[in-house]
């Protein structure tokens, strides 16, 4: 009896590209005409899904059994440090506030009220795949912060605002929940093999069998002539010499024809 060999790292030739890199940029109302930045952040930002579950128990059921789950209620949140401080941020982070310019500082005051104008439409945090310049959208909507605002200074030490914004359903379509996650797609990459063959009387000088990636080029290769003979063309008729094939889309294989002089 065989005993397969089981895997002790899930490293694929993939693996090192399928990576979310660096800190990410946390964005409101992303992607629409009033999008900004929310500025520099300290220890990145974290989504988090909390979903709210109830198990309909069955006597005579050993644990759970499929089916038997129910989702009361989910929350999805988006928290952050943020800081580079600036009256919008600050606004973005104390929904009901009112600012009042002064001629020299903006006053924000607020009452006890949170409005409709008062959430966010989306708040956005966007990362790069790794290898790629292809971007991780994840998004909640409706953001409010609702945790406690907190403004700390120290000696040699920035203010740090940390922030949890929690994402709120649409009164209109309350049986999807509040957050996407826009992750870009692998594509198969397609690949063609050329090939290069020296026939009688002559050799082929070069990367002989080539691996090329739908649409890119293949390197250059040369046919060289025995003595007293002479490159004539390529069973494709071509007469190139040195011969390099470009934009690749199909499978090649042509030999080089030698004749005497």
């Amino acid at each position: 009896m065989t005993i397969p060999v089981k895997a002790v790292s899930g490293i694929t030739a993939d693996t090192y590209n399928r990576m979310v890199l660096d800190a990410g940029a946390l964005y409101a109302d992303y992607d629409l005409p009033g999008q900004r930045l929310l500025g520099a952040t300290r220890g990145g930002s974290t989504f988090t899904i909390e979903p709210e579950n109830r198990e309909m128990v069955v006597d005579g059921a050993p644990g759970p059994v499929k089916g038997s789950q129910r989702r009361l209620r989910t929350i999805a949140k988006l928290a952050t440090n943020i800081v580079e401080i600036t009256t919008q941020t600050m606004i973005d982070l104390l929904p009901g506030v009112t600012n009042t310019p002064t001629g020299t500082h903006d006053v924000l005051t607020r009452d006890c009220q949170i409005s409709a104008d008062d959430y966010i439409t989306n708040l956005t945090l966007v990362a790069t795949k790794a290898g790629t310049s292809e971007l991780v959208i994840i998004k909640i909507d409706i953001a409010l912060a609702l945790n406690n605002f907190e403004f700390a200074v120290a000696d040699d030490d920035e203010t740090v605002l940390a922030q949890e914004f929690t994402a709120h359903f649409d009164p209109t379509t309350l049986d999807t929940e509040p957050w996407s996650i826009s992750y870009p797609l692998e594509v198969a990459v397609t690949s063609h093999t050329v090939t290069y063959i020296a026939g009688s009387n002559g050799n082929v000088i070069g990367d002989l069998v080539q691996t090329v990636v739908d649409g890119a080029d293949g390197t250059s290769v040369y046919a060289e002539a025995d003595s007293l003979y002479e490159f004539i063309d390529w069973s494709d008729a071509s007469t190139d010499n040195p011969r390099q094939d470009t934009n690749v889309t199909a499978p090649i294989t042509v030999t080089a024809n030698f004749a005497l002089i």
